[in-house]
Formats: structure tokens, C-alpha cells, sequence
């Protein structure tokens, strides 16, 4: 009983964790996007640059999260809980 408990416990701090996971990608592919839109619109050197300087931002913070598309996805057949 201890035992399920302790997992249970541990599989939601698991899940909380996934959101925020989840969450933050969501905000990055939201700036990937609107970078898109921009580097679309842009039409001197100096929205180019500007631009570029958004894209290397997000790559930094892309990279400093550690985010992985393969990392966010829950597999729920390693999620078993013993009984």
C-alpha cells in the first residue's frame, strides 16, 4: 500500500512536470512562429537582423531548457503502477 502510494505520488510529480514541459514548447513553437511571420515581413537589413537576433534567441533558450520534442511525450505504458 506504501509502495503504490509512494509511486502515485511520484507519477504526478512526473505528470506536473510534463505540463510545464509541454507548456514551455507550446510558448517556443508560438515564437518560432511569429519569427516565421516576421522573417516573411521583413523588408529591410535591418528586420532582417532583427529577426536573426530573435531566431539565435530562441535557439539559446531552446537549447538551455533542454526541450526535445521525444522528451515531452508521456508514454503511458511506462506508467504502470503496481497493485
Amino acid at each position: 500500500m506504501l509502495k503504490r502510494l509512494k509511486l502515485e505520488k511520484e507519477l504526478k510529480q512526473q505528470r506536473a512536470a510534463l505540463a510545464a514541459l509541454e507548456e514551455q514548447e507550446a510558448a517556443f513553437k508560438t515564437r518560432e512562429q511569429d519569427l516565421a511571420t516576421a522573417l516573411d515581413e521583413a523588408e529591410t537589413e535591418e528586420d532582417m537582423q532583427t529577426v536573426n537576433e530573435g531566431i539565435e534567441q530562441l535557439e539559446a533558450d531552446v537549447a538551455a531548457a533542454g526541450i526535445d520534442r521525444k522528451s515531452t511525450r508521456l508514454n503511458s505504458s511506462h506508467t504502470i503502477l503496481s497493485r
